[in-house]
């Protein structure tokens, strides 16, 4: 087997150094995109037949592998009796699928390519291939679809006589729903996803349970539902208003001190060691406060103290608020607004 073309491999990162990012841009150098492919038994199983079962094809031919992945249909076409394999892969995953040729002795036959089809040099001439093969169908040829480089393969290599496998294919569609794989990938319902990512899946259950009821509260009221997008800034900060809306009495503030003091009742409190805020907050609202060898406050989020003037002016009515570095804030803040509002 030739090794890839070092001209090919210029800039390639290893598997293990790629990042997020990488694999957002290059999805397929992911191992889990390959194994959901591989684990396709029924999938598998039919390129095999198909390959293997037909020697008499692929007997001394030249074939070409479009999007080769881990070279699984490489793999096979060797095994049939190919003379040489040519395995065109664009993304990262092509460095393992060359191992995985090396460890299955076929090197001298399999000779892998890096680059998409349409740029790329095979290093053989026109119309010199036997035998073209893909995955090309992708996902109902909606998404992950190589039937366009494929196209490109066959007008450009292709022999006249050649073959490509498989050269059809047909589209069933049914309205149906796997209600245990969206129920295991799409939502929090399995109780062992939310223990690995330590969440409460009885506390969801009854959190979704609230907002059905709320949603139907307000629908009988003709109130209009209007939430920012999911994707804005200002999604998070909504659902941080309406939960200061509704504890707007439970309230700290980080003192000069370096100590939380509750609001009004001036009580010193810590936040609790499962706390999982990576800084100190000025201002917090808590859902539970906790006494055992000190007062601490849990279940927290951070807070603007304009949303306490605005949302609960009644409570947070500074001539009757007790003396603290909270007040002095809150006054200060009281006297921007006012200035900006008669702007």
């Amino acid at each position: 087997m030739t090794n890839l073309n070092e001209n090919k491999m210029e800039g390639v990162q290893s598997q293990e150094h790629l990042t997020s990012k990488d694999f957002y841009w290059n999805n397929f150098s992911h191992f889990r995109t390959h194994e959901q492919l591989l684990k396709d038994t029924e999938r598998v199983e039919i390129f095999k037949k198909a390959i293997t079962q037909n020697r008499h094809l692929f007997q001394n031919k030249v074939v070409l592998d479009v999007g080769c992945g881990t070279g699984i249909l490489s793999l096979f076409a060797a095994q049939a009796g190919a003379k040489e394999v040519i395995a065109v892969e664009c993304s990262e995953i092509i460095t393992q699928a060359q191992q995985i040729i090396t460890d299955n002795n076929f090197s001298h036959i399999i000779r892998c390519v890096r680059g998409k089809i349409e740029n790329v040099d095979i290093g053989v001439p026109k119309n010199s291939v036997d035998i073209i093969i893909a995955d090309w169908m992708g996902f109902a040829l909606f998404q992950e679809s190589l039937i366009e480089g494929v196209l490109f393969a066959r007008d450009t290599w292709l022999k006249p006589d050649g073959l490509i496998l498989p050269d059809r294919a047909y589209l069933y569609i049914a309205a149906v729903e796997d209600g245990e794989y969206k129920s295991e990938k799409l939502t929090c319902e399995d109780p062992k996803w939310c223990y690995d990512n330590f969440l409460n899946a009885r506390s969801l259950k009854s959190a979704d349970s609230v907002r059905q009821q709320l949603v139907r509260i307000v629908m009988r009221f003709n109130v209009p539902l209007i939430s920012p997008d999911f994707s804005t800034k200002e999604y998070y900060i909504t659902i941080r208003k309406a939960l200061t809306a509704g504890f707007f009495m439970q309230i700290a503030h980080l003192e000069r001190s370096g100590h939380y003091l509750t609001a009004k009742d001036n009580q010193v409190v810590s936040l609790h060691p499962s706390t999982v805020l990576d800084h100190k907050p000025e201002w917090v609202l808590y859902n539970e406060f906790v006494l055992t060898t000190k007062n601490y406050i849990r279940t927290i989020i951070e807070i603007r103290p304009d949303w306490l003037l605005q949302i609960a002016p009644h409570y947070f009515n500074l001539e009757n608020f007790p003396n603290c570095e909270a007040k002095q804030v809150l006054e200060r803040l009281q006297k921007k607004l006012e200035i900006s509002n008669k702007k």
